[in-house]
């Protein structure tokens, strides 16, 4: 079966309510449910790993690996390998990689 990974809002109890006990037969409750993937966000598929990149910058200027060329963007300071390795080290991912499309 084809599936789409979706990035939906939901008020925090609800989505607490609907871990413990699933989603019940409230129509307010699947009225909001119903919307929210309405408005969600799809992932595109294939996509590679998500991390929180302002975290990330932030992380890098706590570690002292960044400067103000840096939060501008402008990355000419570092080479990809150096980017990488900081990443890996400081960058938490938040959604995994779509492996799935990879077989496809």
């Amino acid at each position: 079966m084809e599936t789409v990974e979706l990035v939906i809002k939901i008020p925090k109890e609800l989505y607490e309510d609907i871990k413990e006990h699933g989603l019940c037969g409230y129509s307010y409750d699947r009225e909001i449910v119903s919307e929210a993937i309405s408005n969600g966000t799809a992932l595109p598929k294939g996509h590679g790993r998500l991390i929180d990149v302002d975290k990330f910058i932030d992380a890098l200027f706590a570690y002292g690996q960044a400067d103000d060329k840096f939060k501008l963007g402008e990355l000419i300071k570092y080479t990809p390998s150096e980017i990488w390795e900081i990443e890996k080290i400081l960058a938490k991912t938040v959604i995994e990689a779509d492996r799935e499309a990879e077989d496809d």
